[in-house]
């Protein structure tokens, strides 16, 4: 594998700078395939009718994609030029060039889309290789290459460093496809119909041998649909990642716990609302208070100590609610008793032994309500203490897991939510007696 200065983000900045639209296009469709200068422009360039819509589902979620069916312009072992199957989300917020270039492709169905002319009457398709690749030196002028030289035994013998060309461009997607979507040398022979990286694992190397010597034709759609299943999840990382220098394991592991924070944001939101409904239909009360802007301050960042109080303060605003009509239904309730203690109150008097932990969960979110810096200017270190441990940290100094500790609040506080569901999803309000009856 090659390396450079060139970077993703210099390429993509300067090919979305090019004034013609058709050179433009082309050069997307050359990065997003991995292809080489002929497989856009020249002796094996596609048609516009090689661009499909398709869609797949990944846990119960539609994604809509396009399949790009490029013809390999390297000769297999078996001597038959190959077609490939690069398939790419169609979302702009994980690509946002593939609709682009799709939409280029719908424009131009019976020819190649991507011919590119110096004159109107050029008809011969290595020159519009030639015009690419003469185009390409322009746009990435300044840009350097550093290409591996190889013995026959695939040793590196030198490195040299040449300037930025179209086939370059191939090969910064290859790396881009290896270090921030983890692609492995299975996904690469689907992707781009050749050995990209070397394989150690027999069953890897057998796999890659049959998908190299296999032959697809163009039209067989499911058949490279169900081949890039595989690599096609991995491409579901926005396109805003880019943006940071972090490891591609670090990036998914982060996205993942995006989406698992989202999740559960929505699910407390959605929890409360329902619980809300029944206490409503049944004690004509609510208990929570209701507030559009709770999930978004959920899913904020949180790093700092800062930042945790401000997530606490919103989280614990949900127990702030009017207290008159919940006394109504326990007369005896203190007049200064707080919605969490009315809830234990009314647990109680019902007769109704939740887990331990739900209302214990509350008043351990009160506590750093009450307690954090950022609320009160003498905070209580022995009750912080016994809140940081409940939610699985240990409070030493300088505290650095925010983040977690944050997770768990809302990972533990939506275990309440789902408990005082079913609660009171299964109580029945007793019913008063008439006097008419109780005499009769």
């Amino acid at each position: 594998m090659s390396s450079s200065d060139a970077t993703v983000l210099e390429a993509r900045k300067r090919i979305e700078a090019i004034p013609d639209e058709q050179s433009q296009m082309a050069h997307m469709y050359m990065f997003l395939v991995a292809g080489e200068p002929s497989e856009v422009s020249g002796k094996y360039a596609p048609n516009g009718k090689d661009a499909h819509r398709i869609e797949y589902m990944v846990n119960g979620e539609r994604f809509p994609a396009v399949l790009f069916v490029v013809k390999n312009s390297r000769v297999t072992p078996s001597k038959k030029n190959l077609h490939r199957g690069c398939i790419l989300p169609l979302d702009k917020q994980y690509e946002p060039w593939t609709g682009m270039v799709f939409d280029w492709c719908q424009k131009h169905p019976d020819e190649n889309p991507f011919a590119i002319r110096q004159r109107k009457k050029e008809l011969i398709p290595d020159s519009y290789k030639r015009n690419l690749e003469l185009q390409s030196r322009g746009i990435f002028k300044g840009m350097k290459w550093v290409k591996d030289v190889y013995r026959s035994n695939k040793e590196i013998v030198k490195r040299r460093e040449i300037d930025f060309s179209s086939s370059s461009l191939s090969e910064l997607r290859i790396m881009n496809l290896k270090e921030f979507y983890d692609f492995d040398e299975v996904d690469f022979a689907h992707f781009t119909g050749k050995r990209v990286i070397p394989s150690f694992v027999p069953e890897a190397n057998t796999r890659i041998e049959e998908i190299l010597s296999s032959n697809i034709q163009k039209d067989e759609i499911d058949r490279f649909k169900e081949l890039s299943e595989e690599y096609f999840v991995k491409l579901l990382i926005p396109i805003s990642f880019l943006n940071e220098k972090k490891s591609t394991s670090v990036l998914i592991r982060e996205y993942i716990e995006l989406n698992r924070r989202y999740d559960t944001a929505v699910g407390i939101t959605n929890s409360i609302k329902n619980i809300n409904y029944m206490f409503q239909i049944k004690l004509d009360i609510l208990i929570f208070k209701e507030d559009m802007s709770l999930i978004t301050n959920m899913l904020g960042k949180c790093g700092t100590e800062a930042e945790f109080a401000q997530h606490i303060g919103s989280l614990r605003s949900v127990f702030e609610i009017e207290m008159e009509p919940l006394r109504k239904i326990l007369p005896e309730f203190p007049p200064e008793g707080k919605s969490i203690a009315w809830a234990e109150a009314w647990l109680k008097a019902n007769m109704i032994k939740p887990h331990q932990s739900m209302i214990e969960t509350w008043k351990m979110i009160n506590s750093f309500r009450n307690n954090l810096g950022g609320f009160h200017s003498e905070p209580d270190p022995k009750i912080l203490d016994n809140a940081y441990r409940y939610f699985g940290e240990k409070l030493v100094l300088p505290f650095n897991n925010y983040q977690r500790l944050w997770n768990s609040v809302l990972t533990q506080f939506k275990v309440s939510l789902d408990e005082l569901q079913q609660i009171i999803n299964n109580y029945e309000p007793k019913r008063e007696t008439s006097t008419e009856t109780q005499f009769s």
